[in-house]
């Protein structure tokens, strides 16, 4: 099954793309915490740790389709630890 980005970060690459004010994100994909291939958050929180709190949220490639608040968020640490802790209890 192909890998497919959810709506949330397209829509922010999008705004980003066209000058807007968005703030740093990483998406991070299921794939990745299954091979524990944790590189571009390691790189992604090096740069921002202390500039963000970071908010793990929940997706899904059609989360459109859903009504709001089925995707949750969670404010973390801003560590791998941190952000491992917060994937597992959303």
């Amino acid at each position: 099954m192909e890998n497919k980005v959810p709506e949330k970060a397209k829509l922010l690459e999008k705004l980003k793309a066209n000058g807007f004010n968005v703030p740093e994100f990483v998406y991070v994909s299921a794939k990745k915490f299954e091979t524990k291939d944790f590189k571009a958050l390691e790189a992604f929180l090096d740069v921002h740790r202390e500039s963000f709190k970071v908010i793990a949220r929940s997706a899904h490639p059609l989360e459109s389709e859903y009504k709001g608040g089925t995707f949750d968020s969670l404010e973390t640490y801003a560590d791998i630890g941190g952000i491992i802790y917060a994937r597992n209890r959303i």
